[in-house]
């Protein structure tokens, strides 16, 4: 039995290792039909084909985001932590987004209780995109809630969602949903 001990160590980081990178791939199959015509009978929701339920949040910049003052553009909402490696590992592909797509409006949410100094590494990161802290729970209440990170909603400019996912994106899938939506 000690001859085996050596080698369970390793072989359970590798298991280790190869669920998080199942788990955070993202779904082979994306929603890129467009969504449903607007009416007043669309369900107010985080899913696909549902009216996002409108908010507001203070950004870490002092402006403020209204998803009602979004409308007739496209929006990305990120769903972040500074703890969450994939999370952290996938922040530059929004903001090639933000940079290259200016008629889209990217929003990083952070959930609240804060463990890091989320400001100080934002201000360090030279981000182009807006940046908040979700101190109202609306993760939650409007987001839909949850605990896993990292989470991507698209928005389409009459305000349905058209993307909504758990798990890594890629910058090439994320450029294909905005185009879907309509950036």
């Amino acid at each position: 039995m000690k001859r085996l001990k050596p080698f369970l160590w390793p072989m359970a980081l590798a298991l280790l290792a190869a669920a998080l990178v199942f788990f955070n791939l993202p779904g082979q199959e994306l929603p890129l039909d467009a969504p449903p015509a607007l009416s007043a009978d669309v369900p107010e929701g985080c899913e696909v084909g549902q009216r996002l339920p409108d908010f507001s949040v203070t950004c870490l910049d002092g402006s403020t985001f209204d998803l009602s003052g979004q409308r007739g553009r496209v929006t990305v909402i990120n769903l972040w932590a500074t703890w969450c490696a994939p999370c952290v590992a996938e922040l530059p592909y929004f903001d090639e987004l933000q940079r290259t797509h200016p008629g889209v409006t990217v929003l990083a949410l952070h959930p609240a209780p804060v463990v890091d100094d989320v400001e100080a590494y934002v201000r360090r990161g030279g981000w182009a995109l807006l940046f908040a802290l979700d101190e109202d729970n609306l993760a939650d209440r409007i987001l839909g809630g949850g605990s896993l990170l990292p989470r991507t909603l698209v928005v389409d400019g009459e305000g349905l969602v058209v993307y909504s996912q758990t798990g890594s994106i890629t910058l090439e899938i994320l450029t294909a949903l905005v185009s879907a939506a309509g950036a």
